[in-house]
């Protein structure tokens, strides 16, 4: 997933400066680490009725790749927004 951020990897540990504008650009560190989260949830259940949210936006017709988007947008707003709530309390406005 995401072939677009390889070289990103690749070469992270030699280039000097950030390979991304930070003020216009997706931070593709944060971007695939979000990704690897919310895919171990899934796997793990965890938060109990992660699954069940991916299995409802799939249903709306979201792919598998854009339903981990949406959880991961809820996740990061959680954390990073509002760290007292927790994640799957958040999930209710994915369910709508």
């Amino acid at each position: 997933r995401h072939q677009e951020y390889y070289n990103t990897w690749e070469f992270a540990d030699v280039t000097a400066e950030s390979p991304y504008d930070m003020e216009t650009e997706e931070n593709p560190f944060l971007h695939v680490t979000l990704h690897a989260v919310v895919e171990n949830q899934i796997k793990q259940n965890d938060p109990p009725g992660v699954r069940i949210v991916l299995n409802q936006l799939t249903a709306k017709g979201h792919s598998q790749h854009e339903a981990v988007h949406e959880i991961a947008r809820v996740l990061s707003r959680g954390n990073l927004a509002n760290p007292e709530v927790l994640p799957s309390l958040r999930f209710g406005e994915l369910r709508a």
